[in-house]
């Protein structure tokens, strides 16, 4: 009950007016098939009635507006069902994506909350439709047995309550048999999963080359016959053990079929029941029993199913991360006696660091991987608050801030970029609209139409190189006008010289905005006004090239390695 009425509170606050539509729809056409009984009873005494001279069509006629219903509400839930669909997959996913966008990434990253969201990760509208319409179908096979059994008590007693036990217990034999048939289904759940990722390797565009180069088919191929057959072998025996379930089941409907018919016979005998009742009866019993397994096949599907409305509840629940509107302008990033760690780990990323990056200038942060580089951006980009002391941008913690601010203050290129199978222009602006064609050319990639696909969604897509992929992320960034502009390794795989000719390109650009650039390579270190050395989570060096060059520190020791390892790789 409790997965019905959260589906129901998902659905009512998201579909609006369609889901009222629908109620009442499925209301009218579960009343209509215990009324089409009663009106044929009606309406075969009425038309043996007419032969006798009464003129009373009524029944004949109420009989054919209820058949008329039962084809029209098909053709309006058609229609509804495409409006809800609709309605859901619009407002549904962007009240999740809102959602988490407001949720801290500590937050989201707690195993706990990782778990509510992978159960809810692909096409989450959908499920909650299939909740719906199961729980809908509950709800009016609930009000037709009811109805059809009040029709049946009508008619005696004695019918009505050999109805409602045949359907109690044809609903707990059919109950066994679904129960058994889940419990097969989570049994065969790591095979099926085994086998989705075989499958999702063999179709991956990547692992393609690798499979035909290291000749691994037939490897996947092995392995996907042997998963296949253990979940084959497990739903055999399942649904065998789940037969005599189904076999009871079907032993109960000939037993109610069996009194139906007895019912009549004996009562034809007493000259006690109008020919309308027999027919009603007759043709109504044979079918009457199905609804009573549908009826268990939509609450088992509920019950299995009913914890993604509970888990989508959950999320739209959660507690936001508080903002405050205060940004201010200025030309400063500002760390105060900061110390890190990450969420669920005792580790010490950050030790009580202290430091001023300035607009206007060209920062880079240096050290060896494990050093703390990358988290400095993850706390300037507000992702994460610190353990302890502060981070501000222009006066301001950036854990606080809206997206909006933080994006006219920031613009990040990590080092894990990612571009998306849009036009490169919407992978540059993101969907603003100005030119595009300076930023193109600054960054080298002026022979592509801004309007070029990438990817093969469309016919004229094209797959970008891995050097160009970089620079379209960095195009991305330079086109904001925002104060910041911050590189996380995004060239890491680049080749060191033309990783460092690359920088040289937009040294300009980056000199008349703030600039980070956080590295392992110590080259791009010679383009930089001010250089960071960081060591164990502390600034332990901090100066130009040159003077950390004539300081013979950490720092002039790792270029000095550096440079030899390029100078016999350039020899090579």
């Amino acid at each position: 009950m409790k997965a019905i009425l959260n589906t129901y509170k998902l659905v009512r606050k998201h579909a609006g007016s369609t889901y009222i539509f629908i109620l009442i729809e499925s209301l009218i056409t579960a009343l209509v098939s215990p009324a089409i009984i009663y009106a044929t009873a009606m309406a075969v005494d009425s038309i043996l009635n007419y032969v006798h001279g009464e003129r009373n069509l009524f029944p004949v006629i109420l009989l054919i507006l209820l058949f008329a219903w039962g084809e029209v509400s098909k053709f309006i839930r058609n229609i509804l069902d495409i409006k809800l669909e609709q309605k859901l997959e619009l407002n549904l996913n962007m009240a999740v994506m809102n959602k988490l966008d407001k949720i801290s990434l500590e937050e989201i990253e707690k195993s706990g909350f990782q778990d509510k969201l992978n159960k809810v990760k692909d096409r989450p509208h959908m499920a909650v439709i299939e909740l719906f319409n199961s729980s809908i179908a509950i709800a009016a096979i609930a009000v037709k047995v009811v109805g059809i059994a009040f029709v049946f008590f009508t008619i005696s007693a004695y019918l009505g309550l050999a109805y409602i036990i045949s359907a109690a217990l044809d609903v707990f034999f059919s109950f066994k048999a679904v129960n058994n048939m889940n419990k097969m289904f989570e049994n065969t759940s790591h095979n099926e999963r085994e086998m989705e990722n075989i499958l999702r390797i063999l179709k991956d565009k990547n692992a393609i080359y690798e499979i035909k180069v290291f000749q691994m088919k037939s490897l996947f191929l092995k392995k996907f016959k042997k998963y296949s057959e253990a979940v084959f072998d497990e739903r055999l025996k399942t649904t065998i053990a789940s037969q005599k379930y189904l076999l009871l089941s079907s032993f109960i409907n000939i037993i109610w079929m069996g009194l139906a018919i007895l019912f009549v016979i004996l009562k034809l005998m007493q000259r006690a029941i109008s020919v309308g009742s027999l027919t009603a009866v007759i043709t109504s019993a044979s079918t009457t029993l199905d609804m009573a397994e549908d009826f268990v096949y939509e609450a088992s599907s509920v019950a299995n199913s009913g914890y993604i409305a509970e888990t989508l509840l959950y999320i739209l629940d959660y507690d936001e991360k508080s903002v405050k509107e205060q940004f201010n302008s200025g030309a400063k990033i500002i760390f105060e006696n900061l110390s890190f760690k990450y969420p669920q780990s005792e580790n010490i990323v950050l030790d009580n660091l202290s430091l001023e990056i300035d607009k206007n200038k060209v920062t880079a942060i240096v050290g060896e991987n494990g050093a703390g580089k990358s988290t400095i951006i993850k706390l300037i980009a507000g992702l994460y608050k610190p353990s302890s002391g502060s981070v501000k941008i222009n006066g301001t913690e950036p854990y606080y801030l809206s997206k909006r601010e933080l994006a006219d203050s920031l613009a990040i290129v990590y080092q894990d970029f990612q571009n998306y199978e849009l036009s490169i222009k919407d992978n540059v602006l993101l969907g603003d609209e100005k030119d595009i064609s300076s930023d193109l050319s600054l960054m080298e990639l002026d022979k592509y139409d801004a309007n070029t696909n990438l990817g093969k969604l469309e016919d004229d897509g094209v797959y970008l190189s891995g050097g160009e992929s970089q620079r379209l992320a960095i195009a991305r960034a330079i086109s904001k006008s925002s104060d910041f502009l911050i590189f996380d390794e995004p060239t890491a795989s680049m080749d060191p010289m033309m990783e460092a000719k690359m920088y040289e390109g937009i040294i300009k650009v980056l000199k008349m905005r703030g600039a980070i650039i956080i590295t392992h390579r110590l080259v791009l270190s010679k383009l930089a006004d001010e250089v960071l050395v960081i060591d164990k989570g502390r600034i332990i060096e901090r100066g130009t090239h040159e003077t950390l060059m004539e300081e013979g520190g950490k720092y002039a020791k790792m270029f000095t390695e550096q440079a030899a390892w390029y100078k016999e790789a350039k020899n090579e």
